[in-house]
């Protein structure tokens, strides 16, 4: 008497190759979500000192840092469009391309410079909507539809040193040193607050 036929064997074999699949699918998610995490915590970030660190109370977890960042210079564009992530898209590459190569050198050099990536991206605009963010992203704004997009731009650049943007809609500014209270490993909207 034979306990399995061969369509039982074939729906067994189809299963095992489906469960490697996924098994080989999630492990490789894991992976390149650690592989992007390690390099965006690799990225030069403006330069802070942790003034204390608070407790969390009720129903939270953790603590709250109070930081004091130093002045930084930033990339910034301005994008006029009622839809946040289309916004963030058209202002993203804006400064994605200065740093990456749109811009015009000084101080004798003839090539476009292509700058190191670093984190955060600022976006600023409609205070009301929440988006996921990364490395992070800081928001907040205004309700006509003006999204401001900022990439921080290496300490190894000041005023006078950093490339000049190609495109007249990005602009180079100095951001003062200010006061920020985080929490969490991203800062986020809710986590991110001058209170200076």
């Amino acid at each position: 008497m034979r306990l399995f036929n061969s369509s039982s064997i074939q729906i067994h074999s189809i299963l095992q190759v489906l469960l490697t699949i996924a098994a080989s699918i999630f492990t490789l998610r894991i992976g390149v979500g650690l592989a992007a995490w390690r390099a965006a915590n690799q990225l030069e970030k403006p330069t802070y000192t942790v003034l204390k660190r608070l407790p969390l109370t009720g129903h939270a977890r953790g603590e709250v840092e109070i930081r004091k960042y130093d002045p930084y210079l930033i990339a910034e564009t301005i994008v006029e469009e009622s839809s946040f992530r289309k916004a963030g898209s058209l202002g993203f590459g804006r400064c994605a391309g200065f740093i990456f190569g749109k811009n015009k050198p000084i101080g004798g050099r003839s090539e476009p410079e292509k700058m190191s990536m670093t984190a955060p991206v600022r976006t600023q605009g409609d205070a009301g909507e929440k988006m996921a963010m990364t490395s992070p992203v800081r928001s907040e704004g205004n309700s006509k539809g003006k999204t401001k997009i900022s990439f921080v731009i290496g300490s190894k650049y000041n005023l006078q040193t950093v490339p000049r943007p190609i495109d007249k809609s990005v602009k180079v500014k100095r951001v003062d040193g200010h006061y920020l209270a985080a929490m969490g490993l991203y800062p986020s909207k809710m986590a991110l607050t001058k209170i200076f």
